[in-house]
């Protein structure tokens, strides 16, 4: 099944995948509860804070050792962060509760209780089986759907056919051998994947061998498949050469062309490697930038601050929800407040309950843009779509 692409949802979003398992405890009743071994259930309406506690579990372990993006300054913040982001509630709740999808309790048990030792920086749920076993599709074969994972069969045909947002119907999913015109996985039973468009054991490239048609295995890298002519190859070790840091074995980083540990306090850092999860710096260090005037700034990995401690550079505070604020680490504008220097704060000029209203410069409600407006982020208002740019009402699409 293709569902645990639920769970990833707010990861996605940070384009990291740093989750963990949370604290509290099981129930054998399916009344509440979450985390915790032993066996016992969880109740579907109590999985999102689980999960939002979870993640922020994983935060406050891993921000130690890879303080600054990504990560909240503490748990509480976090949480109230996650929650608000999420709405309170993870997608595939609401479509338990509206019969699209079957929920085990006892498998989410289980997931959780895994994703607790997961290494920083080293998840995807969608290798954990617990994780994948925690939602499967409750719509039979000939049932109109709007998405694969609701069927059970793992299949919808015609989706999004011919126009987005047309509904199709669950089909059987095709067996090993059987062709897969869609090209899309999830048309094939169980494990199997679609290649060349015929539905077979999912089977990696080893090293020397083609990854046109089928991924590498484990800490291989496939090398000019943008030129059809794809090969897997070792990822470089320390001294190896590399263009970024998924050249690179896992923990090490791409400087100048070759594969290195992670920077020692005033080594330049790429702060685009951060965003995208790679470790430029070594533990409790932050990559950061001194802003001087008339001089480009230089990412510098530096000593992670907290709030209230001295700072003088961009990112050396350790938070999402920090900015150096005239040479202190403070908390991010609230709504209301004047909004932060964008030289100051780049990433964000208010905290998580708001974004800056540039008319005013005070942080508000974020509201969705409206017909008319910009969507940079293809965030549009209720029966609005992002159409080059801008805002527009939606218009049925024509399905047959």
């Amino acid at each position: 099944m293709h569902v645990t692409r639920h769970l990833s949802i707010y990861s996605a979003a940070l384009s990291l995948l740093l989750i963990t398992g949370c604290g509290t405890s099981t129930t054998n009743d399916g009344a509440g509860g979450g985390g915790g071994g032993g066996g016992g259930t969880i109740a579907v309406e109590n999985l999102s804070a689980a999960f939002i506690t979870g993640w922020c579990d994983m935060q406050s372990r891993c921000s130690v050792k890879s303080p600054g993006l990504g990560f909240y300054s503490t748990k509480a913040v976090c949480v109230a962060a996650m929650t608000a982001s999420l709405g309170g509630q993870l997608e595939p709740v609401g479509d338990v509760l509206a019969g699209k999808l079957i929920y085990d309790g006892k498998q989410a048990i289980s997931c959780l209780d895994y994703l607790k030792t997961t290494p920083c920086g080293e998840l995807n749920l969608e290798e954990i089986p617990a994780c994948q076993a925690t939602f499967s599709g409750a719509l039979a074969d000939g049932v109109s759907c709007a998405d694969a994972s609701h069927c059970t069969s793992g299949w919808c045909e015609g989706l999004n056919q011919p126009a987005q947002d047309c509904p199709g119907t669950c089909a059987p999913a095709k067996a090993d051998g059987e062709a897969c015109k869609s090209g899309d996985d999830a048309e094939c039973a169980d494990a199997l994947v679609c290649r060349s468009q015929v539905c077979g054991a999912d089977t990696r490239a080893k090293a020397g061998e083609s990854c046109d048609q089928m991924a590498c295995e484990a800490n291989l890298l496939c090398v000019n498949s943008d030129q059809g002519s794809g090969v897997c190859e070792v990822k470089g070790d320390v001294g190896g050469a590399c263009k970024s840091g998924d050249d690179c074995k896992s923990g090490l980083r791409c400087a100048a062309g070759t594969c290195a540990v992670p920077g020692k306090a005033g080594e330049t850092c790429d702060l685009g490697q951060v965003m995208e999860g790679a470790s430029e710096c070594e533990a409790g260090l932050n990559c950061g930038a001194v802003m001087e005037d008339g001089k480009e700034p230089v990412m510098t990995c530096m000593a992670s601050k907290k709030v209230g401690e001295a700072c003088k550079a961009v990112f050396e505070c350790s938070g999402l929800d920090l900015y150096c604020k005239a040479g202190t680490c403070a908390k991010l504008p609230a709504i209301g407040e004047t909004c932060a220097s964008q030289l100051d704060s780049p990433v964000a000029q208010c905290d998580y309950t708001g974004g800056c209203d540039k008319k005013t410069d005070k942080c508000a409600k974020a509201v969705k843009p409206a017909e008319g407006d910009a969507c940079p982020n293809f965030n549009c208002g209720e029966g609005l779509q992002c159409v080059n740019d801008k805002c527009e009402k939606k218009v049925a699409p024509v399905c047959k």
